[in-house]
């Protein structure tokens, strides 16, 4: 069990290897069960600059100089936020976790994480907040500029219990959400599993909320989008790759063979949920036998129409991914099923 208790503003960080990682931690696995629980107490003093949490199983913060490299974490974690006590209007909340680093605007490059991430009721009493979110990414919650990650594999179930109070919550497999960042060569497969009302949601099977001419490329998803909760009338943007693509920002070289089932999204794709003008999305794929489930209704088309279809073995065959899309030789196994990242064998 790690404990935080908080009463003042400004960032907190929490890991099992580091706190705050600013060198290189590679060549490490961790292993087993635990349970990140943070209590954010807010006292009449806290300025307006709020409050920001970070949790992951290695480091809450992989800064700009540190790379993680060749780590794995094959724990479950139960991570449960409580705020409480808020005093002033103009305050904000944000709690992010990931199943490697909480933030990460350095490198995580040929890392995995296979386990289960469960979010337990997010339990906000008495609170008096501008904003409140709950960020969770199968390797880190959030990268800002120059953030890299390369060649990792998230294999996950990510549930996330029902909130009362919060305003956002974004959910990726590989990242939660993303500015000025990059995710390239990576493999998300896994479920991730929402049964939440909130203001807003962002749901990825890559990356929950792209921003700031953030990329995503060559990156391979089956994963499966089950967001349980019905009657809410707040935007949930759901996407088998990037659930919001802002303008600037880029997807492509990618493919979605996974699946997504809502009560309640408005804005759903194959390939991206929604996206802003100017968001590019170029040469994405999704399966035919990929599918997407509104209500009892099966879509054919998303509300967002990013990507084209191809039949399942076509999507993952050496002529689309070596020939058509480029993606490195080195990096992937392609041609027998579905592709696989070599640094994993």
């Amino acid at each position: 069990l790690l404990s935080v208790n908080r009463n003042a503003q400004g960032e907190s960080a929490v890991g099992l290897v580091a706190g705050k990682n600013n060198g290189t931690i590679s060549d490490c696995m961790i292993t087993g069960n635990g349970t990140f629980e943070v209590a954010n107490h807010f006292v009449a003093t806290v300025s307006s600059t709020g409050m920001w949490f970070y949790a992951g199983s290695i480091c809450g913060l992989n800064t700009g100089t540190a790379t993680l490299k060749n780590v794995r974490s094959y724990g479950s974690f139960e991570y449960s936020p409580l705020v409480s006590n808020g005093t002033k209007s103009n305050t904000e909340n944000h709690s992010y976790f990931g199943g490697l680093a909480g933030k990460n605007w350095g490198t995580i490059e040929q890392c995995q994480y296979a386990g289960k991430i469960e979010s337990a009721a997010t339990r906000v009493e008495s609170y008096y907040f501008s904003s409140i979110s709950v960020l969770i990414g199968g390797i880190t919650g959030i990268q800002e500029k120059g953030g890299v990650i390369a060649a990792c594999s998230a294999d996950a179930t990510i549930s996330v219990a029902d909130t009362t109070g919060v305003n956002v919550e974004c959910i990726g497999m590989i990242c939660a959400e993303s500015h000025g960042a990059t995710i390239r060569d990576c493999l998300a497969s896994g479920r991730i599993q929402h049964n939440s009302v909130v203001g807003k949601a962002f749901i990825g099977g890559i990356l929950g909320y792209n921003g700031s001419e953030g990329k995503v490329s060559n990156c391979y998803v089956t994963t499966e989008i089950i967001e349980e909760k019905s009657g809410n009338s707040a935007p949930f943007y759901i996407g088998g790759i990037v659930g919001y693509n802002s303008g600037n920002c880029t997807v492509k070289g990618s493919c979605m063979a996974g699946s997504i089932a809502s009560q309640t999204s408005r804005q759903y794709g194959y390939i991206i949920g929604a996206a802003e003008n100017g968001s590019t999305c170029f040469k994405c794929y999704y399966s035919a036998s990929a599918t997407i489930r509104i209500g009892t209704e099966m879509k054919l088309v998303g509300t967002c129409n990013a990507g084209s279809v191809k039949e399942a073995d076509a999507l993952c065959s050496a002529a689309l991914l070596s020939e058509e899309l480029c993606w490195d030789a080195s990096v992937w196994k392609i041609g027998n099923g579905a592709p696989t990242l070599k640094c994993f064998e």
